[in-house]
């Protein structure tokens, strides 16, 4: 069941709806979801708190091309409606390149 703790349930709906998750998906078990399904709702459960930062690590990382690309899509339209900033690690500079205004690497760290 569609739940969010604390937060009214057509917060919930409102979240799910913006990361591309429908009714469908909305009921079904994680367990059930596809890899980029559970990587928008992930999305969705970050924003919920309203944050001004989200950090995502290897975000995209475990999907495949096509669909880390529509991850990496969502991710700039959130940036660009919310306002929300991304700090993206990553080990894949071509995959950062697309989503970053700034890129820093770090060596040896």
């Amino acid at each position: 069941a569609l739940k969010l703790h604390g937060r009214p349930l057509d917060l919930a709906g409102s979240l799910l709806d913006q990361v591309g998750l429908g009714a469908r998906e909305a009921t079904a078990r994680p367990s059930r979801l596809s890899g980029g399904q559970r990587q928008r709702l992930a999305i969705a459960r970050a924003l919920a708190v309203g944050p001004r930062v989200l950090v995502l690590d290897e975000a995209v990382a475990a999907l495949d091309v096509s669909i880390q690309a529509q991850i990496l899509q969502l991710l700039g339209e959130i940036r660009e409606e919310t306002g929300v900033a991304l700090v993206f690690v990553s080990h894949d500079l071509a995959v950062v390149e697309h989503l970053t205004e700034e890129v820093l690497v770090m060596r040896k760290g």
